[in-house]
Parts: structure tokens; sequence; C-alpha cells
């Protein structure tokens, strides 16, 4: 998809950075899983198509997790606002497959019961919309000047 787009946004914030941890030289926001020798507290990303199909418009539900081990919360929920402040209605020029990718906060933050109470699991979802570059590149090669 393109997690090698939103990736930098989260790791390279300053603000992200104070609510996780380091892992490999870097702050600990990983697409999909987390390594298992992660340390908490950490991050994850993942995207996933919403509307599969070939319409011109790619939909996508974004979702950052964060997890932690602190009763409290407080700074889950610090994360998860400095994380809307990034993404919600920012739009990411996009890769190979997608044009000018738009994010829109959908929910969130929301606490997701882990079992124990110590062990603290925060999520915000986005939508996420984006223009299919096989199809944007289809229609303008195939429309002329004047029509």
């Amino acid at each position: 998809m393109f997690e090698s787009s939103l990736l930098p946004i989260l790791k390279n914030d300053s603000v992200i950075a104070e609510y996780v941890s380091i892992y490999n030289s870097a702050s600990a926001v990983f697409s999909d899983v987390a390594p298992e020798d992660a340390e908490l507290p950490f991050a994850e990303t993942m995207i996933s198509e919403s509307a599969v199909g070939d319409s011109i418009v790619a939909s996508f539900i974004v979702s950052v997790d964060f997890y932690t081990h602190d009763e409290s919360g407080k700074n889950a929920r610090k994360f998860c606002e400095r994380v809307i402040e990034l993404l919600d209605r920012h739009q990411i020029d996009g890769d190979a497959r997608y044009h000018k990718i738009r994010l829109f906060i959908s929910s969130g933050p929301t606490r997701i019961d882990e079992g124990d109470p110590r062990d603290v699991h925060y999520q915000v979802q986005f939508s996420a919309r984006a223009g299919r570059k096989k199809y944007i590149e289809s229609y303008a090669a195939n429309t002329t000047e004047g029509d």
C-alpha cells in the first residue's frame, strides 16, 4: 500500500518520539506487527483497502495502534492526539500505485481492552482516499484537448 509514505510522518515526529521507545535507532513505529523484541511503548500502523474494485478512487482504513504498560493511559491519549494532529486532513503525495492520498479521522482515540488493566492499547482510525494512477494516466492519455 502506501506505508512507505505514511511511516516517516510518524517516525520522524519529535512529539511522537517522546511517547514511543527506540528500536534500531528509530522511533518504535511499525508497519503491521511490531517485532517480538520491540519494547513497550510502541505503535503499529495497518492499512487495508476497504473498497476493492476497478474504481478510479481507492478507499482505505488506516489504523494506528499504541501499546504501553501504564494504568492511566494518559500518554496513550496524548500519543493519539498527536497522531490526529499529524494525519487528519493530511495529504500524502502518493506512491507508485496511488495519487494524492488524503486521510480523514474516522474514530478514536478508542481504548481497547487487553484483559490486564495495566496493559494499555489505544487505537485511532482514519479513512483514506486516493486516485489510482493507472486509471488517471489512462484517462489522461485518452483525452485530447478540446474534449
